[in-house]
């Protein structure tokens, strides 16, 4: 498909129906399409219990975090490998649940090690392919799992401590660090820690004079903060653990604050994301206080009985765009003319006025520390009348106050609602039947909101299918869900307003050849707006030595709504009181390849292609009121927005092309002797720069020497350094790197005990 059939794709008439759209268009639209689904047909891909875009194959932590920054993974697969690959699963083991973590495994796959290992105990990795699992499967999941042999006489303490750092030269800023411990007692007691040392603002305050409000916090500079800690026991029949977790149950549609793909309980968290591109670390805020578990209580009547009660206290970070003061909307002031939402946050000391007019002192990137606290309750219990099925009830209740003022709150596009209580309780079934199993649950909100959700997988030793349907309704606003929705792009609940399906395809005809098909659409309740996606990859292995792969993603969904409120339906007035809307479509078209080759078995080489073609037409948001008031009549008239076009011709530059990205890199990884790898990675990013404040290009390379100096002391250093080759004014005015190329280190040194 050519970037002009693209473009007159959505040259002609908006329709509502994807299909529809498609039906309009020329034929290689209709070639493409008939290609994949023959495709689909013939090579009909495994839906995996993971379903990554790309195959894992991976090392350490850093390989990891690359797939993140590259937009190969998410967050939330990131965290859940960066978790298996600190505390690999034991094969002999570990749960089906657990195996679902594990990437590259198919359901059929976990069927076969799990009747495996009921006949004999696997006694290496390398086992699995005794089980029928593929050498390249085996070469994704050997990170991320062990055999583990219990000594006779287990040592009273054992654990590591790791510490890590991070900086950029010249950015001004102080290096980052993070100093983790971790430590198992008497095989029975777990005790964690995360502690941090980065710039970050203090403590803000809210400020309100004659009905003008602003936001102060002492400047960014090094602070001290440790957001994990943890101490946790976990025995047959019963847990508890006190400090920070994650909890989260059933197909996550009431309550799940996990990175798991099928979560039953709570589970210790000490991990702190970092972040290469800002060299910082963050916080993920999920839980922390208490829980406890009682599991596998025989009832007299048969089968069995989990219960667990957790409850948590924590004051959560804000970021200042979900931050609104209830004032703030008839504020008139030099501040942000016309009323703005979004308080003005600047460092302690600096004028307002001058903070708003000169930009001095303005710290509004970053995040309001302890703006808000969530006080949360809730609880589960799951019956188990066979082996094979479940019956489980889960609930939660939450308070939500803010610290500094009852003047601030939630904006519309925030995770949580703008109430102060919220909650959340449901049902959910699975069970398996011989090939087949089912999973289905319902929630519904304290507020009144409904959810639900049912899939079936049909698992063959070679074969997937798996059918999935969805439903949210408008009101459905749980913050604490993270079902299987298809999240907008932009922030706030994503799981709401929404009915879809989802069907998946795998197939592995041969060791050397797998596939699969994915079609998801779904329904936007409000908008009265169908959205499309299709995504398909195959991998071929031609020899043991060599993998291909490549894929294609195709998505037609709207990228304006997301949150509690529909920005669609914002009114955005101009200087010549013409109404316009944000239309844009959200339309666009992945192709990416991949190569890998392990020579010898020291060396290993990785190429990886992707382009991305995206529409980017939508009607011009605007940044500034006509005259800088916004008019009581049309407030009154319930214009949440009056605005002017200020971006001329720009527009029709938006409305009539795609936007284009390339991310190309060529990794190489060498083993000089088994205890010293060194890797080198050279990487070219381009993404469309043709646009005002839009895009970026730069060209970058790496090196990395990852060093077991002792079998208790591990080593690792990388140094990257990346040209900006994107020379606009308004970017190197605005977000431009303060040097050029940029340098960054970091180095990583951790003791075992």
């Amino acid at each position: 498909m050519t970037f002009g059939i693209l473009r007159s794709m959505l040259a002609r008439p908006r329709v509502s129906n994807p299909l529809a759209l498609l039906m309009q268009s020329s034929l290689p639209v209709w070639l493409f399409l008939l290609i994949a689904l023959v495709w689909g047909s013939v090579f009909p891909s495994p839906a995996r219990a993971v379903v990554d875009d790309i195959p894992i194959v991976v090392d350490d932590e850093e390989d990891l975090r690359f797939l993140l920054e590259n937009g190969d993974i998410g967050m939330d697969s990131y965290e859940r490998l960066v978790a298996l690959l600190e505390r690999p699963l034991d094969l002999n083991r570990a749960g089906r649940r657990s195996l679902y973590d594990l990437p590259g495994l198919t359901y059929s796959m976990i069927d076969a090690l799990l009747a495996y290992r009921e006949e004999q105990p696997l006694r290496a990795v390398s086992d699995l392919s005794r089980v029928g699992i593929p050498d390249d499967v085996i070469r994704q999941v050997r990170p991320f799992v062990t055999i583990a042999r219990r000594p006779r006489r287990p040592p009273v303490v054992t654990g590591n401590v790791q510490l890590r750092g991070v900086g950029a030269l010249g950015d001004g800023k102080t290096p980052a660090f993070l100093l983790r411990p971790r430590a198992t007692l008497f095989s029975r007691v777990d005790v964690g820690l995360a502690m941090v040392l980065q710039d970050r603002p203090g403590p803000f305050a809210y400020h309100r004079r004659d009905g003008l409000t602003w936001l102060t916090a002492d400047p960014p500079g090094p602070r001290v903060q440790v957001p994990r800690f943890f101490v946790s026991i976990d025995e047959p029949g019963w847990a508890v653990i006190v400090g920070s977790y994650q909890a989260g149950f059933g197909q996550r549609l009431v309550f799940d604050a996990t990175s798991r793909i099928e979560p039953h309980g709570f589970y210790p968290d000490d991990l702190v994301p970092e972040y290469e591109e800002s060299a910082t670390f963050g916080v993920r805020e999920r839980l922390y206080g208490v829980a406890g578990r009682l599991k596998n209580l025989t009832l007299g009547g048969g089968g069995a009985l989990d219960a667990t009660l957790f409850f948590s206290y924590w004051p959560f970070d804000a970021a200042q765009n979900d931050v609104v003061s209830r004032l703030r909307p008839l504020d008139d002031s030099v501040y942000l003319h016309g009323g703005g939402p979004n308080p003005l946050f600047c460092e302690r000391g600096v004028a307002p006025e001058s903070c708003a007019r000169d930009g001095v002192g303005r710290i509004s990137s970053s995040r309001l520390r302890a703006a808000f606290t969530e006080l949360l309750i809730g609880g589960n219990v799951t019956y188990l009348p066979t082996p094979h099925w479940e019956v489980m009830g889960t609930g939660y209740f939450a308070k939500l106050h803010w610290l500094e003022s009852d003047d601030l709150h939630f904006t519309s596009g925030a995770r949580f609602p703008d109430r102060g209580r919220i909650g959340a309780f449901g049902l959910s079934v699975k069970g398996r039947m011989g090939p087949f199993s089912v999973f289905s649950e319902y929630a519904r909100t304290a507020s009144g909101g409904n959810a639900a959700m049912a899939r079936a997988i049909f698992g063959r030793r070679r074969v997937d299918v798996e059918l999935a349907g969805r439903f949210y309704d408008r009101s459905f606003d749980n913050p604490h869900s993270r079902g299987p929705a298809s999240p907008q792009y932009y922030e706030g609940n994503r799981d709401r307003d929404e009915a879809g399906g989802n069907l998946r395809l795998n197939v592995r005809p041969t060791n050397w050849l797998a596939a699969r098909v994915e079609m998801d659409m779904w329904y936007r309740l409000s908008l009265d707006y169908t959205s499309l996606r299709f995504v398909g990859r195959i991998d071929v292995e031609p020899w043991r030595w060599l993998t291909i792969s490549s894929g294609v993603d195709l998505t037609d969904k709207d990228i304006t709504t997301g949150g509690r409120s529909q920005t669609y339906t914002d009114r955005f007035i101009t200087e010549e009181g013409e109404e316009l809307r944000d239309v844009g479509r959200g339309m666009s078209l992945s192709v990416w390849g991949q190569l890998r080759a392990d020579v010898f078995n020291r060396v290993r080489l990785l190429f990886h292609y992707r382009s991305k073609l995206y529409d980017t037409r939508v009607t011009p948001r605007a940044y500034a009121y006509p005259d800088g008031v916004c008019r009581q009549e049309q407030l009154e008239a319930g214009e949440t927005l009056c605005a002017r076009d200020i971006r001329g011709d720009l527009v029709q530059f938006y409305s009539e092309n795609f936007a284009q990205d390339l991310n190309v890199h060529l990794t190489t990884t060498v083993r000089v002797i088994d205890p010293l790898q060194l890797a080198a990675r050279v990487r070219y990013f381009n993404a469309e720069v043709d646009f005002l404040f839009r895009g970026e290009r730069f060209v970058e390379s790496w090196f990395q020497m990852r060093w077991r100096a002792l079998p208790f002391l591990h080593v690792q250093f990388r140094y990257r350094v990346r040209a900006h080759l994107d020379e606009r004014d308004e970017i190197q005015a605005h977000w431009g790197p303060s040097t050029n190329p940029e340098h960054l280190f970091k180095g990583t040194l951790e003791g075992r005990f």
